[in-house]
């Protein structure tokens, strides 16, 4: 499948769930107008139409280390910038759980969780709603160059005694 029709095939969905959306919210209003609606099925429905509007591909690259992750990912989401974006070196370069994502409004950038945070109980999940903890750095994604520098962030090293 080429990135052309893999892209058509996203659209298209997105134009289903966006039609979807509009005739859920046409079949509310008729329920109001015919003073058929309660409030059970009016929130059933709201979180019908929330969870199309925030509906997420996940992609998941699962595999022991040193076998390959980096190198597809920069294959599949990264080949037009003619560089290897994540780190691919030699070694774990991606053990810790990595995640790339789009949000529509959201500047690009690269948000990393310090590694103190892991001496806390609270998950991975449960960091993602404390937006402090979080250190972001911005991703130009018009120059490579500068994507590369914030990718770095990724594999950088910290060592105790």
């Amino acid at each position: 499948m080429t990135n052309e029709n893999l892209v058509a095939h996203f659209e298209a969905y997105s134009a289903w769930r966006s039609g979807l959306s509009g005739n859920i919210s046409a079949y509310r209003n008729w329920l109001n107008e015919q003073e058929l609606n309660d409030g059970q099925t009016d929130l059933r429905i709201q979180h019908i139409l929330d969870r199309l509007r925030d509906d997420k591909l996940n992609v998941a690259f699962v595999a022991e280390f040193s076998r390959g992750k980096s190198e597809l990912i920069n294959a599949i989401f990264f080949a037009g910038y003619g560089l290897r974006l994540l780190p691919s070196s030699a070694g774990r370069t991606t053990m810790c759980p990595t995640e790339l994502m789009y949000e529509e409004g959201r500047e690009p950038c690269i948000q990393l969780l310090p590694i103190e945070t892991r001496a806390t109980d609270t998950t991975t999940t449960e960091y993602k709603r404390y937006v402090d903890e979080w250190q972001v750095y911005p991703l130009d994604v018009n120059s490579a160059e500068g994507m590369l520098t914030a990718f770095q962030q990724v594999s950088q090293v910290k060592r105790v005694s």
